[in-house]
């Protein structure tokens, strides 16, 4: 019994010296919020945090709720995934900022974080000192398009490869998804829909899609290796949080958000146009710098860690 006391009180002695440590330290705490809907913080724990804690940040991470599965959806006809993920976003800011009462903090986000963002920062802009956007997506439709059409030229490449190898039978394959998908680019609908949801479905079987996205493919397996277990990409995460967005928008003030705007874009992403999402930014964040990284894509914040400095 006294053995376990010891252990408890030992536990709680770390737990208390951890928090007084960031309290009273001259570390900047950073919450990054992870990108495209289903994805987590786990790689960027371990490729990214070591290097931002060397600049001498305090960097937690944002876990999403997870999962969301279709069962749940077609049981709860009121099921509001996205709203579920920003009740939890602003309940897991709201501790932190009560725990840190003199810190200020840095929001870091990727891609589609962007959106969780701009909810962050109209809800708390007295804590909120900078903001970090990684290939911020904020054209949605822009996106799909851009990732759907990725898949659609993977399926054409794979297929003309087959009839180079005279193997007919996979490159009728090949061209049939090639197909489909080309008639679902073509009339896309607003919003995120069945359609959608149908191309999005055929476009998962291009199974090289996230091999555009990187640079370095090395560095691309070692991310997806923290993508693992309980920590793998959950596309149904990724349908019914983006469908929510789509039908139920968070409409919040117009008036622009008045605090200090980091923006990265890699010069080849091909997921975000860089040109198309400025004006967007200008008309959400006041104070913006806007910078295009080179030799980078989708994942700047993982390949070219130096933007951090």
């Amino acid at each position: 019994m006294f053995k376990k006391l010891n252990f408890i009180l030992i536990i709680s002695y770390f737990l208390v010296v951890s928090i007084h440590t960031l309290a009273d330290s001259k570390d900047t705490p950073l919450l990054f919020i992870p990108g495209g809907p289903g994805f987590g913080a786990n790689p960027e724990k371990n490729m990214l945090f070591p290097f931002l804690q060397s600049l001498g940040y305090a960097p937690m991470a944002f876990t999403p709720p997870h999962p969301f599965n279709q069962n749940t959806a077609e049981h709860f006809p009121a099921f509001r995934p996205y709203q579920i993920y920003l009740e939890k976003l602003t309940d897991t800011f709201a501790r932190l900022a009560m725990e840190f009462p003199h810190k200020k903090w840095v929001i870091c986000g990727h891609s589609f974080a962007v959106h969780p963002i701009i909810f962050l920062a109209k809800k708390f802009p007295s804590k909120i000192k900078k903001i970090i956007l990684i290939s911020p997506g904020l054209d949605l439709e822009s996106a799909d398009k851009r990732i759907l059409n990725l898949a659609y030229q993977g399926f054409m490449t794979k297929g003309q490869w087959a009839l180079a190898r005279n193997d007919l039978a996979t490159a009728r394959i090949e061209f049939d998804k090639a197909d489909k998908l080309k008639n679902y680019l073509d009339h896309l609908l607003p919003g995120f829909g069945q359609d959608k949801i149908a191309a999005y479905t055929l476009a998962s079987e291009y199974q090289e899609l996230f091999s555009h996205y990187w640079v370095n493919p090395n560095t691309m397996l070692e991310y997806f290796s923290f993508l693992t277990g309980e920590h793998a990409f959950d596309p149904n995460a990724f349908m019914l949080l983006r469908k929510d967005l789509a039908e139920n928008p968070i409409t919040l003030t117009l008036k622009p958000i008045n605090i200090k705007t980091e923006v990265f874009f890699g010069q080849d992403d091909p997921v975000i146009g860089f040109e198309n999402e400025i004006h967007f930014l200008k008309n959400k964040f006041r104070r913006t710098s806007i910078r295009i990284v080179p030799n980078s894509k989708h994942y700047s914040h993982i390949e070219n860690k130096e933007i951090f400095q």
